[in-house]
């Protein structure tokens, strides 16, 4: 009898053969927390150094000689690092926390490139986790760490497909799942990921091809249905009224069945 990892280990496999249910907390509330953080800190220690070199320009003025164990002139680091001196000190711990800042700053500005999971994802990660209710492995705070419904509070680490269109997209988040209450379940013609809850997961290449022969099928029949619309107007008005709908047609079907910019529709539409 093959193992079936329990807990963590279990849902991570399925996250790595589901790519869609790979959604995680952003905690972008907590990440800005810490930025201001040390931005605070970062702003205090640059406030101590400028005092320490306003200090250093008044007793350069007075007497450089009688306090040279405090003074630093900061155009010589070399002189400063080999005395270790207090404003020396003070660029190593700023040193130190622009690093973390800067990069803090980098890490949350890529976690904001992340796609947002759309809704149908959310669910299928909630659906797969309330089919576990009777042996649950998230107790305590842990078992909240999906509640909330706000798909912007998610990050997915699946990266959008580059050919994806609002019908592909349709396909793979309301269709696909009629289909498998429908007919994939009794035939089995997706992919198991998980025995117990019965999760199952179907080709994206399937899907996409799919997506494709009913979005060639489309353009292939909305020129010929409308010449013969137009061929059974008896009047110059009614056909212009005609052409407007198919226009609109073609435009809709552009923008719903591939991922052109509103320019190329508007391209399509006037040629």
């Amino acid at each position: 009898m093959p193992y079936e990892p329990k807990g963590y280990p279990r849902l991570a496999s399925l996250m790595s053969h589901e790519k869609d249910v790979a959604i995680f907390r952003r905690f972008d509330e907590l990440n800005l927390l810490s930025l201001l953080a040390l931005q605070a800190d970062i702003i205090d220690l640059e406030k101590d150094l400028h005092q320490e070199w306003h200090i250093e320009d008044i007793l350069s003025q007075e007497s450089r000689q009688e306090q040279s164990d405090r003074v630093l002139d900061v155009e010589n680091f070399k002189q400063a690092r080999e005395s270790n001196s207090f404003q020396y000190q003070k660029i190593n711990v700023l040193r130190h926390k622009l690093k973390e800042y800067n990069e803090l700053a980098l890490q949350v500005s890529q976690l904001n490139a992340l796609e947002d999971p759309i809704s149908s994802q959310l669910e299928a990660l909630k659906d797969w986790l309330r089919d576990l209710n009777r042996k649950p492995f998230l107790t305590g705070y842990e078992a909240e760490t999906w509640v909330e419904d706000r798909t912007n509070r998610y990050m997915c680490l699946k990266p959008p497909s580059a050919e994806s269109d609002p019908f592909t997209r349709y396909t793979s988040n309301v269709l696909l799942d009629l289909y498998h209450h429908l007919v994939g379940q009794t035939v089995g013609t997706g992919q198991t990921l998980d025995t117990a809850t019965g999760h199952t997961s179907y080709s994206s290449a399937s899907i996409s091809r799919v997506s494709n022969i009913i979005t060639i099928i489309l353009a292939s029949i909305l020129p010929v249905l409308s010449i013969y619309v137009l061929n059974q107007q008896s009047t110059v008005n009614q056909r212009i009224w005609v052409s407007a709908a198919f226009s609109a047609a073609f435009a809709f079907t552009i923008a719903v069945f591939s991922s052109a910019r509103r320019v190329d529709i508007f391209l399509a539409t006037a040629t």
